[in-house]
């Protein structure tokens, strides 16, 4: 009977790996130097960043996440300002879209269906025939938790994002594509006095191989706008999502999913 509390602790254990949709691993935590913001009240000043990271891994993406994704794409195909080689299958054929920016957190909140905003790396085939396209890898990610500390070692500002990719869809086993990437606000936490912006914004969406076989790479910036009401300044992460799954953080080398 001596193992039995172990014996309990493995089955819990177990259980939640069994129940539980997303399976996660602690990865890393990260120390920034944060940006001055001068106040005469050390409450106001902010002293340290730490950024916590792990991987997230969900099952293959549902058919009927990849329809609505196919919907979305076509959408932006008949509204969007593209110049089109219909003969091409390079993801940069996509690439002329103009910069976009989109807010995830406005006034300490999360906004509302940001989830539903994908950048894609897809070739001109998959406006009329989406279902070419196959061999689509599980969804994968990183979840970051950012925590904010004044001088006095509060906790000022707690944010939880993921940097999500829905990536490896070919063209019968040519190119490899992105059907999605994302970043997703999961929770906010802001102390009164303080606020807090973070926006996203798509710098690049680019083939870094042939365009007889393709391999496409989305860059996307995470702003943060942050301060008290006495001074605001701001953050930027960078992270750069490949067709094979990889997602380097630009802003601290770290590489997740490395392909060997």
């Amino acid at each position: 009977m001596r193992n039995f509390p172990r014996i309990l602790v493995m089955v819990a254990v177990g259980m939640v790996a069994h129940f539980s949709d997303v399976l996660a691993q602690i990865r890393d935590e990260i120390h920034l130097k944060p940006k001055s913001i001068l106040s005469g009240d050390p409450f106001y000043q902010i002293d340290s960043i730490t950024v916590r990271t792990r991987k997230i891994r969900s099952g293959r993406p549902r058919k009927k996440t990849l329809r609505e994704l196919n919907q979305q794409f076509s959408e932006e195909v008949s509204t969007g300002p593209f110049r089109w080689n219909e003969q091409s299958q390079d993801p940069m054929s996509i690439a002329d879209i103009a910069l976009k920016v989109w807010d995830i957190i406005q006034d300490n909140k999360a906004v509302l269906n940001v989830s539903t905003v994908n950048v894609k790396a897809l070739p001109y085939l998959a406006k009329d025939h989406w279902e070419a396209l196959t061999g689509w890898k599980p969804e994968h990610g990183v979840e970051y938790s950012l925590e904010i500390k004044n001088l006095y070692g509060i906790t000022v500002v707690d944010l939880n994002y993921e940097v999500r990719l829905i990536y490896g869809g070919s063209v019968k086993g040519s190119g490899k594509y992105i059907a999605s990437a994302r970043v997703v606000p999961k929770s906010v936490n802001v102390l009164w006095g303080f606020n807090l912006d973070v926006s996203v914004r798509e710098v690049a969406v680019q083939n870094l191989r042939t365009e007889a076989n393709p391999f496409a790479s989305i860059v996307l910036e995470v702003g943060m706008n942050y301060g008290s009401i006495m001074k605001r300044t701001s953050e930027t992460m960078a992270y750069r999502l490949n067709a094979d799954g990889e997602i380097h953080d630009l802003t601290t080398g770290n590489v997740f999913f490395k392909r060997h």
